[in-house]
């Protein structure tokens, strides 16, 4: 009969699927991609435990600052509704393995598409109702790393669309909700966010002081790819819209339903 595998075997055994990753702390897995930091997290909870994407930002001026503003996608919700369980590792890992490398395999190369990291957002935005992209508060850092990623191509058009998706985030929320999850205006968090992405000079100098920490420089290293001139603006705003009109049509459904009863 097997027995129940622990969670610093289920770490050792994820993390030699992925050579490309090396420790960056005892719970996540990284390397080090231009702008970020991207690799694995891991965690446990009870009977289970969690694999989450993670990309850490390089362009904040503290280590603080950066695993606040830290993105996570825990895997599970991409490929199954529930936690990976310890009792059933030896039944299912196999299976399990064979998924999530078909997910995350063409982001730990030493080239990175930007059309496989949009993919796996979009994947999440389309899954995860309570992360709907139109909530700011449960997507903020998120927001952040495409306006990153925008500043550092220096993609003016991809800069645009986001902001205006921002503009969109902002309006469906009122200022005291604002406030209240955010801690300043709505004008105040704005003007942050410009002085924040607005200086690329400025933003590259925080990311070559944080690539030259220790334990950063000691991570394999890889670098981001663009997609075509268009293509990825396009792809985003085709994912966004069509998030929009699935939600006003089920609202819509929702009132007539509501006006029958």
């Amino acid at each position: 009969m097997k027995q129940k595998i622990s969670y610093p075997e289920v770490k050792k055994l994820w993390t030699q699927e992925f050579p490309m990753l090396k420790q960056y702390t005892p719970s996540s897995f990284m390397m080090k991609a231009d702008i970020m930091l991207i690799g694995l997290s891991f965690s446990s909870r009870w009977e289970s435990y969690d694999i989450a994407l993670t990309i850490l930002p390089l362009w904040y001026d503290d280590s603080d600052e950066m695993k606040r503003h830290t993105v996570r996608i825990y895997l599970y919700g991409l490929l199954r509704k529930f936690h990976f369980d310890f009792d059933y590792h030896f039944f299912e890992f196999e299976k399990l393995k064979a998924a999530v490398h078909e997910l995350v395999d063409p982001l730990f190369q030493k080239e990175i598409q930007l059309n496989s990291l949009f993919d796996i957002i979009k994947n999440k935005w389309s899954r995860d109702i309570i992360c709907d992209y139109r909530n700011l508060i449960f997507n903020k850092s998120t927001f952040e790393l495409l306006l990153a990623i925008a500043l550092f191509f220096k993609d003016t058009e991809l800069k645009a669309l986001i902001e205006k998706e921002l503009e969109k985030n902002i309006s469906n929320c009122s200022d005291d909700r604002f406030e209240y999850f955010f801690d300043k205006s709505r004008g105040a968090w704005l003007s942050e966010m410009e002085d924040r992405f607005g200086d690329r000079d400025k933003f590259m100098a925080k990311v070559r002081a944080n690539s030259a920490l220790p334990k950063v420089v000691k991570l394999n290293e890889a670098h981001l790819v663009p997609v075509p001139a268009g293509e990825l603006e396009l792809q985003l705003h085709l994912r966004l819209r069509e998030k929009w009109e699935i939600a006003r049509f089920r609202f819509r459904n929702w009132r007539y339903r509501k006006m029958k009863i």
